[in-house]
């Protein structure tokens, strides 16, 4: 799948077709390549070391589709869902409040050291 969204993410906005000018970028194509032989490789033969177990080809087979079926939703989703729709979505970008950090159970929210003695 992570190669097929590879794939999907070459084209945004109102572009459809993410195979327009696919083959004319060869650093793409060898990141693609790579990605994939790797991915083969730690499946095949990574056992233990990436907790995995080789796959048969019938297996390989159902993964191949899982991963072109990201491609179509991909495509539907452009389709159905305009991009200006996401350009209306505002996110509240301000920073938290001392009542928010204390009361975060966050353990990324940071305090700021009020004591600048040390």
């Amino acid at each position: 799948m992570q190669i097929f969204n590879q794939i999907n993410s070459r084209k945004l906005g109102d572009e459809i077709n993410v195979f327009v000018g696919f083959f004319n970028n060869w650093l793409f194509l060898a990141i693609i390549a790579v990605t994939f032989v790797v991915q083969m490789l730690l499946v095949q033969f990574g056992g233990i070391a990436v907790r995995c177990y080789p796959m048969t080809w019938s297996q390989q087979g159902i993964c191949l589709a899982i991963g072109v079926g990201g491609l179509v939703w991909g495509t539907l989703i452009k389709v159905f869902i305009h991009p200006s729709y996401f350009e209306e979505i505002k996110i509240n970008e301000e920073p938290l409040t001392t009542e928010e950090i204390d009361a975060s159970t966050n353990p990324m929210v940071l305090r700021k050291n009020t004591n600048k003695s040390r």
